[in-house]
């Protein structure tokens, strides 16, 4: 197994970037190294990487996502993932270790006290270290400080190591430039399409071929599952108005809560951005960047000063992309929204329709124009009163909740329809239609394991409609219900109720609450008989021999055109293509022709390409007519920012290089029974 990672490492998607973990480490039963334990998952090197190491980095893992997603729930499938992550952390970093002792590398006390001290988690109010704080943390995470020191020490040895790797990268102007013209020349080609629906009339078709195709491309012509549910959805939202407060109480809390309702001034503006450097620390070609984009907002503000529209400069020399192609309009902004103080004054400071004067910010300059504005104060409460009437109901549903779930049993148990009792709950039932199996399932809401098991009832109605359908994986779906609903999901459904509809006997967990589900209508995946997929097939091959046909053509027609002339039949079909780039390598507006753009790069201008290219709709003969060199305006303006972008590909490039070979020369190992040790970690 452990060979993926030398093999992975020479594909595009092993790119060592800087603190990333790029090796995805896959226990997928590959060869076994052995290993000297049966606590050891794998050897790097000759550093053993135990059960003991994994369960930690496992652990870690599980928190991070919780901490990321507080609605984060644990399957069979993210569990793998996660330890696939969690074994590649570990052997990436002993790898990266080795290599970096091997160097010499070494993280002085000093560095790793400064690491440690910038954490904002261990500073004080004045923003200084603070030890007790540190210790006091790490005591109350069951960690010691010696043990994170080591974590900041190995995590700061990588960076170093990659920082290394990356220094022996670099590039001159020279070379940027030659790469940006090369990047972004574009070229435009004059050519001549053979269509292929010219030839459709030409092609004709046996019963074998038809046959023949059908068997071999039977999986092209596959059907999804598809599923009709009726679902009732019990959650705080679904039944909050059911639950309404009384005027009363909504005013009782909107007086108990006025500072929610509070809203800062806020306003809308138009803007004209161009960016540039900061000024502080700004170096000789910072300060001519500088003085120049002042200079174009200088000139911008005198245009508008003389009457020019706002919105059509915005869109002639903003900057910010999005807003410039709507004339600068930005949405409405809370005064310090954005962080930048400076932004909020000049605006807040204007009338309705007045412009700025220029103003300065970290990122740029910008000239602003006032829309509208609206002062500082409360929401009144006829604004609010919905928005609290829903959150007091949604209280109340949640106090009632257990109620609600055992009454929704009960509704199962007696058959009672899923119309009846929305009714009396005051909400409604729903119905996906028939759609496929997953985007039904999607509508519902479901969590993971509700999910995992109403697939499984569909596809059991779906697949044994005539001998019944026993719905047992429902019970996982259903944690909070009652022993006897749950015990009522291993009833048999007999045939006449699957021919009407199945409901799955317990009510299963949607992310805010619980659902009813039923099982109107269920298809299974399968494959039509070929005299249901027959008008398919026939354009399908139509089409293809049709092509083929027209390559035919365009090969017979290629030896009468010549580098400087169009024979006189084909004259009237020249047409000229859109001009196109080695970056995106499409022709417009022929769309998918493998190979066209990146010849057209191959050849001088006038020079007809050696062979016939097949596009979407037929076949093409084509030369280049037009070579646009890479624009210079572009080149002066932004030379900074793509030297510093190819720098870090370069340098990226560099580290990627770096690492296969270290990859290449590690020895790597992994214990016989390594699945069987990660199964044991829960």
């Amino acid at each position: 197994m452990l060979d993926i990672i030398r093999r992975g490492a020479q594909s595009l998607a092993v790119k060592v970037i800087f603190g990333v973990i790029i090796i995805v480490f896959v226990f997928w039963g590959m060869g076994s190294g052995g290993g000297s334990s049966s606590h050891t998952l794998a050897t790097v090197g000759k550093t053993d990487i135990t059960l003991r190491e994994f369960a930690v980095a496992y652990n870690r893992a599980l928190e991070s996502e919780r901490l990321r997603n507080p609605k984060f729930s644990l399957d069979e499938k993210t569990s793998a993932r996660l330890k696939r992550a969690a074994l590649s952390q570990l052997v990436l970093t002993q790898v990266r270790l080795q290599e970096a002792d091997r160097l010499g590398l070494f993280v002085t006390p000093h560095e790793l006290l400064m690491e440690i001290s910038r954490n904002p988690a261990f500073q004080n109010e004045k923003g200084a270290f603070d030890q007790k704080k540190y210790i006091s943390l790490m005591t109350s995470g069951g960690r010691t400080p010696g043990a994170y020191e080591e974590d900041v020490r190995r995590e700061l040895l990588q960076d170093k190591l990659l920082a290394y790797v990356a220094m022996s990268a670099g590039i001159s102007e020279a070379e940027a430039r030659r790469e940006y013209d090369f990047l972004l020349e574009q070229r435009k080609a004059e050519y001549v399409l053979f269509p292929a629906a010219d030839y459709r009339s030409k092609v004709s078709l046996t019963e074998d071929e038809i046959t023949a195709y059908y068997h071999d491309n039977k999986e092209r012509y596959r059907k999804p599952a598809m599923a009709d549910l009726e679902y009732l959805t019990l959650t705080p939202a679904t039944l909050s108005a059911g639950y309404a407060p009384a005027d009363k109480e909504i005013e009782d809390y909107y007086k108990a809560h006025q500072q929610e309702y509070s809203e800062q001034e806020k306003y809308q503006a138009r803007h004209i951005f161009l960016r540039c450097p900061p000024e502080e620390g700004a170096d000789e070609a910072a300060q001519k960047k500088i003085a120049a984009v002042k200079a174009t907002m200088d000139d911008i503000a005198a245009q508008l000063a003389k009457g020019a529209d706002f919105s059509t400069l915005a869109k002639k020399y903003s900057e910010d992309k999005p807003t410039a192609d709507l004339g600068g309009l930005l949405p409405w902004l809370e005064k310090g929204q954005l962080g930048l103080p400076e932004l909020d004054a000049a605006a807040l400071a204007l009338k309705k329709g007045e412009v700025s004067a220029p103003l300065r910010t970290p990122f740029g300059f910008q000239i602003l124009k006032l829309e509208d504005k609206s002062p500082a104060g409360v929401r009144p409460l006829a604004e609010v009163k919905d928005e609290i009437a829903a959150s007091l109901g949604k209280e109340k549903v949640l106090a009632d909740f257990s109620k609600i779930q055992t009454r929704a049993e009960d509704a199962l148990t007696a058959g009672t329809p899923f119309a009846t009792l929305a009714g009396q709950l005051h909400t409604s039932v729903r119905d996906t239609g028939l759609v496929e199996l997953q985007a039904a399932l999607a509508a519902l809401g479901l969590t993971s394991d509700a999910r995992r098991s109403v697939e499984e009832a569909v596809l059991g109605v779906a697949t044994v409609p005539a001998a019944g359908v026993k719905p047992q994986s429902a019970n996982a779906t259903a944690p909070a219900a009652s022993a006897n609903a749950t015990a009522r999901a291993n009833a048999t459904v007999p045939a006449a109720a699957a021919s009407a509809g199945v409901t799955i006997p317990v009510p299963v967990n949607v992310s805010d609450g619980i659902a009813l589900v039923r099982i109107k209508e269920a298809q299974a995946s399968h494959i039509p008989p070929l005299e249901a997929v027959r008008a398919d097939i026939v354009t399908a091959l139509t089409d293809n021999h049709a092509l083929v046909l027209a390559q035919e053509a365009a090969r017979t027609a290629m030896p009468s055109f010549t580098a400087s002339s169009v024979p006189a039949e084909f004259s009237s079909k020249l047409q000229t293509s859109e001009a196109f780039d080695r970056i995106i390598a499409v022709v417009p507006p022929l769309g998918d022709a493998p190979g066209l753009a990146e010849a057209l790069f191959q050849v001088p201008k006038g020079q007809w390409l050696p062979s016939v290219f097949a596009t979407a709709t037929g076949a093409v003969i084509a030369r280049v007519s037009e070579v646009i060199p890479a624009p210079e305006a572009e080149w002066e303006q932004q030379r900074d920012a793509i030297m510093q972008d190819m720098l870090r590909a370069r340098q990226d490039q560099a580290v990627s290089a770096f690492m296969q070979d270290v990859f290449a020369k590690t020895e790597l190992k992994e214990a016989s029974n390594l699945q069987e040790q990660l199964d044991r970690v829960r």
